[in-house]
């Protein structure tokens, strides 16, 4: 059977504008999107009647996994300087992102920034972004 896997190039994360109607717009030199997934917290539900020498469990609230990525710190970047202010004012903030294969889906949310830079002397400063998702994801 031939796979259907895709790698992760091309996948684009785009933030909004927080107009009306809101503007999307890709966030340059993101690389390494990791995160948006779903876990539950898992609540015993054993009991006298369980069956023998098992525990029983259900899945209780669902949790989400922060987004992290990386991306080459650009300080004339417009979308870079825009990540950095929504940090500093706290300012929740829509996100997209694109997948980069045929289904073209999209995952939306709302999310917190938190950014750090690097400037190693013989590398490439980067700068480390985490999105902090307080609500729902929604894939369309």
């Amino acid at each position: 059977m031939t796979t259907n896997a895709k790698i992760g190039w091309n996948t684009i994360l785009y933030r909004g504008n927080g107009a009306s109607p809101e503007v999307f717009t890709s966030v340059g030199e993101a690389k390494d999107i990791d995160g948006a997934s779903v876990t539950h917290a898992w609540l015993d539900a054993t009991h006298n009647e369980s069956p023998e020498g098992y525990v029983e469990e259900i899945p209780g609230l669902k949790n989400k996994k922060q987004v992290t990525f990386r991306m080459n710190y650009c300080s004339t970047d417009t979308q870079q300087q825009e990540l950095i202010n929504d940090a500093e004012n706290q300012t929740l903030r829509n996100f997209q992102l694109k997948e980069n294969d045929t289904a073209g889906r999209t995952l939306s949310f709302a999310a917190y920034v938190e950014y750090d830079i690097t400037r190693p002397t013989t590398g490439i400063r980067e700068m480390s972004i985490t999105l902090n998702i307080p609500g729902a994801l929604t894939w369309s």
